[in-house]
């Protein structure tokens, strides 16, 4: 990444990467790699096979099935099976590489200098139906946010 200088450490069963800017700022926050990774793959690769072979099975007894009864339950199958299978797939993303990431706040003064130098924000609380969601919860979660250690001028609610 262009402007970051990352600081890498390896320890015995974690690999920890420092984001520091490149003009000598403390670092804001620091990623951590999980040492279950290794795991985590070995379990999709197992669970991987284990579908397609279950798919295969499906489409085996879809093609050989005698009668129409039992070809339009043999489709039903591998169809949900598939569904399920890809709804598996899709959630691995973030099953690869897990990392669990440190943030370090006492350092945010020391890199912004002025309290005007943070940014606006704005928190919007979404209420559909008073009658689900009741005014105290929603004035509840107003003055929890509002009670953020965040400059009052550049927080609106």
């Amino acid at each position: 990444m262009e402007g970051t200088s990352p600081r890498c450490r390896t320890a015995a069963s974690r690999q920890s990467t420092t984001h520091a800017s490149a003009s000598g700022y403390p670092p804001l926050y620091e990623i951590e790699h999980s040492p279950l990774t290794l795991f985590n793959r070995l379990f999709a690769a197992v669970y991987a096979s284990a579908i397609l072979s279950l798919l295969y099975r499906h489409a085996f007894m879809l093609i050989n099935s005698p009668a129409l009864a039992s070809s339009i339950i043999s489709l039903s199958m591998l169809i949900s099976d598939l569904v399920l299978a890809l709804m598996w797939a899709g959630t691995q993303s973030c099953r690869m590489r897990p990392i669990h990431r440190r943030e370090f706040p006492e350092n945010l003064n020391r890199v912004v200098k002025d309290q005007s130098d943070f940014p606006a924000l704005d928190v919007f609380i979404c209420t559909a139906d008073p009658y689900k969601e009741p005014p105290l919860s929603v004035a509840s979660t107003a003055l929890s946010v509002m009670a953020y250690d965040y400059p009052t001028e550049k927080i609106s609610v």
